[in-house]
């Protein structure tokens, strides 16, 4: 019986998340943020074995692998299956609008997302908006300040960093990195990237991790992950630029002014990790630090004259995509009520610019502290 009913759950969920809509409503336009592919670790322990770039088939730090790129190539087939009846059978520049950041892993995801897409596409198709000024606007001062503060100011994050004190001193003591990070929640993060990375790769992990890995230092890149955009001025910080431009290009749909109907951007962890936040959705996924290549989808839809938006979150190796709500608006999310519940986080860059350009921020940007976390960040 039990079989029965867990079966009868995965075809419902399967039904509503795989396949398009089955209403009578028209699908405008959709944007998606991915995760880029699966990387080389951007950083080792200090005594790691696993330094040598021969473990990594050659490749340097942070660099996209041949995994990686498979990722990124099966999610643009599985867009195409689902938007098979949208996405034009040949690529067309004038429909896309392809955003990614500086690092050559954002680059070259983007370039496999697309030949998913379209397997016979060459490079000379299609032009890659390379900028990281609304990817990685969580590299402000403004964003990080708030980050320290807030695991010490605030109630349940103190609560939560003296509960786990022992496990931290252990991470610090055994799980040091080649490049400092100072800070505690922060440290354990790359810990968790370092670990799962290497052992993503079938490579024997040290002795010290038995005890502690992966359950316990999940839980702890867990509440990192919560901590992204975890309040209004870290959203405005991290993911208001993105928002921005949601917006803008949705009005734009809605009062038919652009051609371009595909939005897509080749991001970073953090990116998805602020916007679930920001949407209050990160919990529903509790199995889940955003993985290589995890994406997360909006749609603007039409259906008697009335503009509404759709989420989804797609987890990688996972064949389904998950619906999300927008912060108490409901699935089928009235655009107006959409822009009015992100009003209070959207900010173009020239503002977050002037958002960032204060004596705090300006002092603590000078700090070592800083510095060492914006190369985590």
């Amino acid at each position: 019986m039990c079989q029965f009913i867990h079966i009868f759950l995965l075809l419902i969920v399967c039904s509503t998340s795989v396949k398009t809509k089955d209403d009578d409503s028209k699908l405008l336009s959709f944007v998606q943020l991915f995760r880029h592919g699966a990387r080389t670790p951007v950083m080792f322990f200090k005594d790691d074995p696993y330094k040598n770039v021969s473990y990594w088939g050659g490749l340097g730090r942070g660099q996209l692998t041949k995994e990686g790129k498979q990722q990124l190539v099966e999610l643009g087939r599985l867009m195409r299956r689902r938007y098979h009846d949208f996405i034009p059978e040949n690529y067309s520049a004038g429909f896309f609008k392809l955003n990614s950041d500086t690092n050559k892993r954002n680059i070259e995801s983007m370039q496999k997302y697309l030949q998913g897409l379209y397997p016979s596409i060459t490079e000379s198709q299609y032009d890659i908006n390379i900028d990281s000024s609304i990817l990685k606007a969580f590299i402000s001062p403004t964003f990080i300040l708030q980050y320290l503060k807030l695991t010490v100011t605030s109630a349940k994050f103190r609560s939560f960093m003296k509960e786990h004190k022992k496990l931290f001193k252990y991470l610090l003591e055994y799980g040091k990195l080649d490049v400092p990070i100072p800070e505690r929640l922060a440290h354990s993060y790359v810990v968790y990237d370092v670990l799962t990375t290497e052992k993503r790769n079938n490579l024997t992990l040290p002795e010290w991790t038995k005890s502690v890995f992966p359950e316990n230092v999940t839980e702890l890149a867990r509440a990192f992950g919560k901590t992204m955009g975890y309040n209004r001025k870290m959203q405005k910080a991290s993911v208001g630029p993105f928002l921005n431009v949601l917006v803008d290009h949705f009005d734009k749909i809605s009062n038919q002014s652009t051609e371009e109907r595909i939005l897509l951007f080749s991001g970073h962890d953090i990116n998805l990790m602020c916007l679930l936040n920001t949407f209050d959705v990160f919990d529903q996924f509790e199995y889940d630090v955003p993985a290589f290549a995890n994406s997360i989808i909006f749609e603007m839809r039409e259906k008697d004259g009335k503009h509404f938006i759709n989420g989804y979150y797609r987890i990688l190796d996972h064949p389904d995509l998950y619906p999300i709500t927008f912060k108490g608006c409901a699935f089928d999310c009235d655009y107006r009520e959409f822009k009015e519940r992100l009003a209070v986080v959207r900010m173009n860059y020239k503002l977050l610019n002037r958002y960032n350009l204060d004596v705090t921020t300006e002092t603590f940007s000078k700090t070592s502290l800083y510095q060492s976390l914006e190369r985590l960040f």
